[in-house]
């Protein structure tokens, strides 16, 4: 759901998705935390 189809204020909402809460169709996925790090070599 986007922003503007929602009556919440942006920081709100923009904090909903990105911590998974509110579904939207243009955030990629994440892998749940930790992250692995990949070092380079070079």
């Amino acid at each position: 759901m986007d922003w503007h189809d929602t009556d919440l204020g942006f920081s709100d909402w923009f904090h909903l998705a990105l911590t998974g809460v509110t579904a939207t169709d243009w955030l990629p996925e994440w892998e749940p935390l930790p992250h692995l790090l990949e070092l380079d070599d070079e």
